[in-house]
């Protein structure tokens, strides 16, 4: 047998090599759950008028005032489920 001794292929310049996955801005897309508030009657207290200040502001896609909303409506009554919500955040 004879050694080859055709010259190497060369890469195709008109090829773009594609990435093998999703891109980085793809993986660190967000998308939040959306919220409804719910409807009640009667008086509402400190924590559930903050909870649903902090809300508006999630809505708004105002995140850092939303936490931070939460957060204190969690400290005036930690066993509302809106302190369970903002637990997550």
């Amino acid at each position: 047998m004879k050694p080859d001794l055709s010259p190497p292929a060369t890469a195709n310049p008109n090829y773009a090599a594609r990435p093998a996955g999703p891109s980085l801005a793809e993986l660190a897309r967000f998308d939040p759950p959306t919220y409804t508030p719910t409807v009640l009657r009667g008086a509402q207290d400190e924590a559930t008028r903050k909870f649903r200040a902090a809300m508006k502001q999630y809505q708004q896609g105002d995140y850092a005032r939303a936490v931070t909303g939460l957060r204190e409506a969690a400290k005036l009554n930690p066993k509302d489920a809106g302190a369970l919500f903002s637990s997550l955040a």
